[in-house]
């Protein structure tokens, strides 16, 4: 937390670990509308895998990892993949069981005598369905069309009656 002279505000950070002896490195990139996902849509990621040595390629362990800023996994899925030189995964992360919030998408690849972690931040929002939106933007055009009509018959009216004011007190 930043503490300010009027207000708290809550850092999010995240910290990737990584190997002496690196061997791979890893990243993950989340596309721009998975950084801000609706309950219950997935968080798409691309992930890269690069090998930073010249020897032969290797069977990595990758983890796959929702985490949310208590350090609580609340997803956990791992696969093998083999590695040569470089390798890029797109995958989707699950957010059903998810409340709004902000979490840490993250992968760790795993090799012999050595990890390597990347991490990435989204945020899972309530959902506004888009027919109560259309719904919410049909009423407030209607409202405003009401009132304008409303204020236009009594500006009318009042001329009206001041125009018959008038002549009544020519005669």
């Amino acid at each position: 937390r930043v503490n300010g002279k009027s207000s708290t505000t809550p850092v999010f950070l995240s910290f990737n670990v990584r190997s002496q002896d690196v061997l791979f490195d890893a990243s993950i990139n989340l596309a721009d509308m998975s950084k801000k996902v609706n309950i219950g849509e997935p968080v798409s990621a691309q992930i890269n895998l690069i090998k930073m040595t010249p020897s032969k390629g290797l069977d990595i362990t990758l983890n796959y990892l929702i985490k949310d800023f208590e350090g609580e996994t609340l997803f956990k899925e791992s696969e093998t993949v083999y590695v040569d030189k470089e390798k890029t995964l797109i995958k989707e992360f699950p957010t059903l069981d998810l409340a709004t919030g902000k979490y840490v998408v993250a992968v760790e690849a795993t090799y012999p005598n050595g990890v390597a972690t990347a991490s990435s931040l989204f945020e899972v929002i309530e959902e506004v369905p888009e027919r109560a939106s259309n719904l919410i933007y049909v009423l407030g055009s209607l409202l405003v069309l009401v009132l304008s009509i409303a204020i236009y018959e009594i500006i009318l009216i009042r001329r009206v009656k001041f125009k018959g004011n008038i002549k009544i007190k020519k005669k």
